[in-house]
């Protein structure tokens, strides 16, 4: 009995060693391994993360920097677009102008009765006024002032040749007399001797009617003659009004 006791302690011992040696590699494998987080493989799976990731940087204490500019620096201006001017409508700028008097005949009772008439016409300002107010003479009358009878007895085809203005003295008065010169056609006329009365009355009441011109000198191609045609009119000297 006491050979059988002593075996069965001896067992226990041995069990009891055994456990010993084998419980705490058993507590080991049963202890959980730490996990390993893989990171995501792409953009989804970053976006289902648990964790977020802080990308906000870490600011650092730094001072400002100032900026100096060098003393040479040379800043331009920045550059303006050209500015156009505003579009306007073109203005139209009156003409100087002068209202000038010509002397035409108005004939009445169906031509029985003549009468000189004095019209204006408006002509541009120049340094020969006398030339174009004489040259607008020759021009005749308007459609309408012909149409109210107003015709001129100045020839066809006469031409001025030329103008000049020349002071003489008479007694103690100073006149100044126009030297008209006319080309050939001007004495001649179809109009007869009645005609020829009123050519002259239309060239000295028209050259008159400048303040400075007292009376007028006819020309005849440049010449001094005694009578405008044969048994005309006497045109040897100045004639006023």
């Amino acid at each position: 009995m006491a050979v059988s006791a002593l075996l069965l302690v001896l067992v226990m011992v041995v069990i009891a060693v055994a456990l010993l040696a084998i419980l705490p590699r058993a507590w080991e494998n049963a202890s959980p391994s730490p996990a390993v987080v893989q990171p995501p493989t792409n953009m989804a799976q970053f976006q289902q993360s648990e964790r977020p990731i802080d990308v906000t940087p870490i600011p650092r204490e730094e001072p400002p920097m100032e900026l100096i500019p060098p003393e040479d620096l040379i800043v331009q201006p920045p550059a303006q677009p050209p500015t156009q001017p505003p579009a306007t409508s073109p203005v139209e700028r009156p003409a100087d102008t002068r209202e000038r008097g010509i002397f035409l005949i108005q004939m009445e009772n169906e031509g029985a009765d003549l009468q000189l008439t004095r019209v204006n016409r408006t002509l541009s300002a120049s340094e020969t006024p006398l030339i174009d107010t004489l040259n607008a003479l020759f021009l005749g009358p308007t459609a309408e002032e012909s149409a109210r009878g107003i015709i001129s007895f100045i020839p066809p085809n006469s031409q001025i040749l030329s103008v000049r203005v020349e002071g003489h003295t008479v007694g103690n008065a100073r006149r100044d007399t126009a030297y008209i010169n006319f080309n050939e056609s001007f004495q001649f006329t179809p109009y007869g001797r009645e005609g020829l009365r009123y050519q002259i009355w239309q060239i000295v009441y028209t050259a008159t009617e400048f303040p400075n011109v007292h009376d007028v000198q006819i020309l005849i191609e440049g010449n001094r003659v005694d009578f405008l045609h044969e048994g005309g009119i006497r045109i040897g000297s100045p004639i006023g009004r």
